[in-house]
């Protein structure tokens, strides 16, 4: 994970938000029990296989998010998808209350220092994730939003990485020219294959260890100043 010499007139940061920012709460404890305490009590583990495949119809179907009517439709959609794999569901509209209702995001505790570091030093940063347009939303009650510059997401762009448009959305967004940008993300396929198809540098975040024939990659955000 050792760093390369800094280039001159990187200005520009853009980060993949799930995984590299942000993290899910394991939703299926608290789902569980608002089933319950709502009059429908299923086993654990059949929640998580039920949201196991709420998540999929969601990763295939979010660019149709692109506007907060459509998302409300959406998530309508990825209730019913949770209640046909339930024991026991409530109607549709109060399911996708409790399942919006459990699913909560965390940033992980170096993001919010980072982001500090980098706007002392004049660095822009932006998101550039595959969401619906909702993803400004999370990150402004994380208290990430006013750190950032730009926020660009796959459902408003209309394509998913690692397709190289959205990156260069991005970087219209930010002003920014591909050769004065870095991108870092968890996905070598889709963060780094689609940047570089960009244009841009990319390091690979790799939190977890799993991908250490990747190079370059870094273990945390923290590491990333080094390449600015």
């Amino acid at each position: 994970m050792s760093a390369a010499p800094n280039p001159e007139g990187t200005h520009a940061l853009l980060l993949d938000a799930m995984g590299t920012m942000v993290r899910l709460v394991p939703p299926a404890p608290a789902l569980t029990r608002a089933l319950a305490a709502a009059g429908y009590p299923n086993a654990e583990d059949r929640v998580v296989a039920a949201l196991g495949a709420e998540i999929d119809y969601y990763r295939r179907h979010h660019l149709t998010g692109r506007t907060p009517a459509a998302v409300a439709g959406l998530r309508r959609a990825c209730a019913e998808v949770l209640a046909g794999q339930l024991e026991a569901a409530p109607p549709v509209e109060q399911l996708t209350e409790l399942l919006v209702g459990a699913l909560r995001f965390e940033a992980y505790p170096e993001v919010l220092p980072v982001l500090g570091a980098l706007r002392t030093r004049g660095v822009r940063v932006g998101v550039v994730s595959d969401w619906d347009c909702t993803l400004a939303e999370h990150l402004a009650r994380l208290g990430l939003g006013e750190w950032l510059d730009a926020v660009v997401v796959s459902a408003v762009v209309g394509v998913t990485k690692p397709d190289p448009r959205l990156f260069t959305a991005a970087l219209t967004a930010l002003g920014v020219a591909a050769d004065a940008a870095l991108v870092c993300g968890d996905d070598p396929a889709r963060d780094l294959a689609g940047a570089r198809a960009a244009g841009i540098r990319a390091v690979l975040i790799d939190r977890h260890g799993h991908h250490r024939d990747v190079a370059p990659r870094v273990g945390t955000l923290t590491e990333i100043a080094e390449w600015i």
